[in-house]
């Protein structure tokens, strides 16, 4: 740890006394921006409060490890694992310079959380590249979805296991979205998701984990859209999104997206992984819907999924 602690005070360029080191952590630990320092091999020194706060990992959890061992395990919005190919880390420790990103990083509760990173190479007293730090912040437009559902003061609109709205929030959203499309023309998808196999994750690992399992899609889906967007679950293992201002490719796009990323989300029970995939289908409100009838098409998109196999997103004209 002394060694680590003199790492840390050359990185931010103080002196390595003691007091110098613990008055810059606890500078660190109070920005709400997550922050932490690899060395070469991407093996993880230090690690902030923030960081703790956006990914769920504790210091003790991290600090040794490096960053690709099932902890943060960054992907792209196409579900492209960077610990594999693209590491903004690796590339700034291999070839310098500074890079920006928007990636999504694997909460410890196993679904992904949208932050924009910063890289940084650190410079030993050689002058040769030492290690990275990395400056990560929440980036989820999503988050107003999130305090749209949880902020509803009557719980009755509110589903108690995951905190999205519930189906009677749904459909007096659909019935709103009807109305609105009908008057202004305003191009908006409403999308039907199901987690495939759901059964057998219930049948294998329990109820209890396949609560868990809910959840972590649940938290992937809303920290996956845009600030307008609106989603809630339909019941057992089925959720309805509502994305407005949107033409059927920007729907489609937004679909995969939240496709890729519960793909890449995963927990763990007794030392097993435990991963989802979803069948997502869509339907755009056309002249004349009701919410019944845009729902009914997007549903049966949903199970035209299921019939191919499931993990896929399939539109009404696809």
């Amino acid at each position: 740890m002394d060694h680590d602690l003199a790492i840390l005070a050359d990185t931010i360029q103080v002196s390595a006394s003691l007091e110098s080191v613990e008055f810059y952590r606890s500078l660190l630990d109070s920005i709400n921006e997550g922050i932490y320092f690899v060395d070469r091999r991407r093996k993880i020194f230090f690690w902030n409060a923030g960081a703790e706060r956006i990914s769920g990992y504790s210091r003790d959890e991290v600090i040794g490890k490096c960053c690709a061992d099932n902890l943060l395990m960054h992907c792209d919005a196409a579900g492209h694992m960077l610990c594999v190919d693209g590491c903004p880390l690796a590339d700034t420790i291999r070839g310098g310079g500074c890079r920006k990103a928007r990636v999504f990083l694997k909460h410890k509760n196993g679904y992904r959380v949208p932050v924009q990173i910063q890289v940084f190479p650190v410079l030993g007293a050689d002058g040769e590249i030492a290690g990275a730090i990395e400056i990560f912040a929440d980036a989820g437009e999503g988050v107003a979805a999130v305090e749209q559902a949880r902020d509803l003061k009557d719980a009755a609109f509110i589903d108690s296991l995951t905190g999205l709205c519930n189906r009677r929030s749904i459909e007096e959203r659909l019935g709103e979205a009807a109305e609105h499309c009908e008057e202004v023309r305003q191009r908006t998808a409403v999308v039907f998701m199901d987690i495939d196999h759901f059964k057998a994750i219930n049948d294998t690992w329990s109820h209890a984990i396949g609560d868990v399992a809910l959840r972590m899609v649940a938290e992937t889906v809303l920290l996956s859209l845009r600030s307008y967007d609106f989603v809630g679950r339909w019941g057992g293992d089925e959720f309805v999104l509502i994305l407005g201002n949107v033409d059927e490719n920007g729907a489609r796009e937004i679909c995969e997206r939240c496709r890729a990323l519960i793909e890449r989300s995963h927990l763990y029970h007794e030392g097993h992984r435990v991963q989802v995939t979803c069948s997502v289908g869509f339907a755009m409100f056309r002249h004349g819907d009701n919410r019944e009838s845009v729902l009914r098409r997007a549903d049966a998109q949903m199970y035209a999924c299921k019939r191919n196999g499931g993990n896929r997103v399939n539109p009404e004209s696809g």
